[in-house]
């Protein structure tokens, strides 16, 4: 017996043809609402690392405070969308929001005259680095994901290790506010008390 004529009697022929299609389609289609998705990130971004900056004026803080919150959730659920890998996004989140919180410390210390909070640049190298990960996701979703892991990992285990006042009264605030389990070296827990 033929095997087109074995294949058509069994009906395994359109069956298989159906899958590919629906395959096919849900490929397309979702590819299409990840760029969408990653295009929100980026924006996202944007308006996150505008506002983790304190301007200046602490009576409106609380109001950028609120749209630097909103713009973190957002930034959230769009990766969720695009596919990111979480633990990028989780480590950017939780370096911007010490980034955040040591700004807004520095501009409530009256240490500087124009009350612009400045940021300890160890803590800076740090945000910028996060921030061109969650870029690498997001333009180079596959070719970024092999060595990721491994530059998530040091950037963690030099924040972990740092002399900065800003990270070590900071960070393990933020890693808690976002429900990430690090296990924060005894040492960097000595120094926050």
């Amino acid at each position: 017996m033929d095997p087109i004529a074995l294949v058509s009697a069994l009906g395994v022929g359109s069956a298989l043809g159906t899958s590919v299609g629906t395959v096919a389609t849900t490929y397309l289609t979702g590819g299409k609402a990840r760029r969408e998705a990653r295009s929100a990130v980026i924006g996202h971004l944007t308006e996150i690392e505008n506002a983790r900056w304190v301007t200046g004026d602490l009576t409106t803080d609380y109001e950028s405070g609120n749209a630097f919150k909103k713009s973190l959730r957002q930034l959230e659920t769009a990766a969720l969308v695009a596919r990111l890998p979480r633990e990028v996004v989780q480590h950017y989140v939780i370096y911007a929001l010490t980034a955040r919180w040591a700004s807004l410390e520095y501009a409530k210390s009256g240490r500087d005259e124009e009350g612009r909070g400045f940021i300890d640049s160890d803590l800076t190298d740090l945000v910028y680095e996060a921030v061109a990960e969650l870029n690498d996701s997001i333009w180079h979703p596959v070719v970024s994901r092999w060595k990721q892991k491994r530059r998530v990992q040091r950037r963690l285990e030099r924040a972990l290790n740092s002399d900065s006042r800003d990270i070590v009264e900071h960070l393990p605030s933020a890693a808690r506010v976002n429900g990430r389990k690090w296990e924060v070296p005894p040492p960097l827990l000595e120094r926050v008390d």
